[in-house]
């Protein structure tokens, strides 16, 4: 898919806004597709959208009956919590400001990327997203939810993405530079392959006119008086 969308940003003339409404249009038109989907296969209360379930895990807790979707739900008659359904039931008044931000934050990094991707390619966009993947947990885990960066096994793993899609750069631009270099030996060998011939041809028209010269002294001599 990222290859596709490459190939598109590059290849048409319209300007990246249109290019990006194109997109976003056909992503909201496949999501709304897959959303009944969604709710078939899911097997939790929150994923699927026409079931009744709590609010959030802040009214209700994890471990409330209103969650269970095999003891009924928020149909049980032990479930105290409010509940509600629809696509935008997590919505509240609390929530609608940090949710916004992370619409606002998630829809600015697509224009983002898709700018990244149409100007550079898909693997600067991967080294990109890898350094952000380090920035949040070296940086923002630790200082938002104070977590440890005690186990190195694990800080060695979160490097692993980033390592990864460099040696992949790495490794494409080799690659490039290799078929680069077979294109410019081919084309050196066609060259040398009608220099060649050309030579030949020039060889054979030297022989034959010598062979003409020798042939016409011969005959002059032949035909000289004694």
């Amino acid at each position: 898919a990222s290859l596709v969308t490459e190939k598109i940003l590059k290849e048409e003339t319209v300007p990246f806004h249109m290019q990006k409404v194109r997109l976003d249009a056909g992503s909201i038109l496949s999501s709304l597709a897959l959303l009944p989907a969604l709710g078939f296969i899911a097997t939790r209360s929150q994923d699927i959208p026409w079931v009744s379930r709590p609010y959030d895990a802040h009214s209700c807790p994890w471990d409330s009956v209103c969650w269970d979707l095999g003891e009924g739900g928020c149909g049980n008659a032990a479930c105290e919590c409010e509940c509600t359904s629809g696509i935008f039931a997590g919505w509240t008044p609390q929530n609608i400001g940090m949710l916004s931000l992370a619409v606002f934050i998630n829809t600015a990094q697509g224009w983002l990327v898709g700018k990244v991707t149409q100007e550079f390619s898909v693997i600067h966009r991967a080294i990109a997203d890898s350094f952000s993947l380090l920035a949040i947990y070296f940086i923002g885990d630790p200082i938002f939810n104070h977590t440890s960066l005690s186990n190195w096994a694990l800080n060695l793993v979160a490097f692993i993405v980033p390592v990864s899609t460099a040696t992949f750069s790495v490794a494409t631009s080799e690659m490039q530079k290799v078929f680069k270099a077979k294109e410019v030996l081919r084309q050196f060998k066609v060259w040398d392959d009608h220099m060649t011939d050309k030579l030949d041809t020039v060889s054979a028209m030297t022989s034959d006119t010598e062979s003409d010269n020798a042939s016409d002294g011969s005959l002059g001599r032949n035909d000289s008086p004694l």
